[in-house]
């Protein structure tokens, strides 16, 4: 008799840590960790998804040294080591960082729920959703950009060729 909730009500236990019953309602994949990682991170307070950024800055930062560095020695051989490795350091750091993403995918609603407080399973979902929403939506807009990068630089190759004809 000591708990006075009624036994069909749920019982909110968002914000309260590592340690935090998640509702079944919360349980699915969060798209909005998996797009914005550590933006959605630092406002949902699951600082976990810093790494991303981190490893964001370091994909950038590591072939540019190795490049850059082996382009002032002067030498061929050490640039075209130097970007080979910078190349083959960019894939690896991308594909961790999908790993990361997928990661973060999953076990985001988790991190949510523990690390914020809600006012209801609803208004997790209804905020979470906006995230995904607005994340598949800038998705779509840079691959589309990503294609038009392509399809300018094809054109860009073919059409002085088609016009000195």
């Amino acid at each position: 008799m000591g708990n006075n909730i009624p036994l069909n009500q749920e019982v909110n236990t968002s914000g309260q840590g590592k340690n935090a019953l998640i509702p079944r309602e919360v349980k699915r994949f969060n798209w909005g960790a998996f797009f914005f990682t550590w933006i959605w991170g630092l406002v949902n307070k699951s600082y976990l998804t810093l790494i991303s950024l981190a490893l964001w800055a370091i994909s950038f930062v590591v072939p540019f040294i190795f490049g850059f560095g082996a382009g002032l020695s002067g030498n061929e051989t050490a640039y075209a080591v130097g970007t080979g490795f910078g190349f083959i350091f960019g894939i690896i750091s991308s594909l961790i960082g999908l790993g990361l993403r997928i990661w973060f995918g999953i076990k985001g609603n988790d991190w949510a729920w523990q690390n914020k407080h809600w006012q209801s399973t609803e208004h997790f979902n209804d905020v979470q959703k906006i995230w995904a929403t607005v994340g598949t939506v800038l998705f779509i807009v840079y691959i589309g950009l990503i294609l038009l990068g392509f399809l300018g630089a094809i054109t860009a190759l073919v059409l002085p060729s088609v016009i000195g004809k």
